[in-house]
Parts: structure tokens; sequence; C-alpha cells
């Protein structure tokens, strides 16, 4: 099923790497990795906005953080799903992350099939 593109921003590079693999089992879609809300921020500027955008994006990211990032693609992209994970289990960062617009939060490690669900649902 191909409809939009699906951004990854993570720094773990097996992480981006096994959500990449798995994610191309299940969808036809364009995907981007990054490993900084920066290399995103500079993208995002010149995004079309015709098809739906799923952005998977770490909270935790060296340099801007994901929540400010997710409040960036927000402001600039109409048709983004925010999707974020994180491990740190020390804050509420699902709160956080649904009011920053994230539409999913997932606490890693989590279960590839719920954020394959997640996607398909808004498809």
């Amino acid at each position: 099923m191909s409809n939009g593109t699906i951004f990854i921003v993570e720094d773990n590079e097996m992480l981006k790497s096994t959500l990449v693999d798995s994610l191309k089992m299940f969808f036809k879609n364009t995907i981007n990795t990054y490993s900084s809300a920066e290399e995103l921020s500079e993208i995002i500027k010149n995004l079309k906005t015709q098809e739906k955008k799923f952005f998977i994006i770490d909270i935790l990211l060296p340099g801007k953080n994901g929540i400010a990032l997710s409040q960036e693609i927000l402001s600039i992209v109409k048709n983004a799903h925010i999707i974020t994970m994180t491990g740190d289990m020390q804050k509420d960062y699902q709160i956080i992350a649904r009011n920053a617009g994230a539409i999913k939060h997932f606490l890693k490690p989590f279960k590839i099939y719920e954020l394959q669900e997640t996607i398909e649902k808004l498809l």
C-alpha cells in the first residue's frame, strides 16, 4: 500500500535500519531517514502537501529534540501525521508528545506490528 511518504528521524542507526526494513515489508511508501532534527528541518520547508506525510520521530535526539521538531513540522506541513517514540521512562513523554501534536507515542522497545497498524489506520 502506498499513499504518502514516511520520514524516520532516529539517531540510533541500528533501530533506524530495523524500522526501514520492517516498514518496507508492509508498505510501498517512500521512506526517508535522518539522524537529527536539523537534517529534516531543512527538508520540510520544501515538501509538497498533496500527499500524506508520516513522521516517526525519536524524542531524545541530539540538538533539537523530537517535541520541538514535531511542532515545527505541524506548523509547516499540511497532512502531517506525527508518531513519536522514546526509551526514556522517566518523563511522561506520551502526554508531552500528544500536546505537541503526535497522534501516537511508543515506548521503546515496541512491537513493529503496532507501528504498522497505526500507519495503516491513517492511510
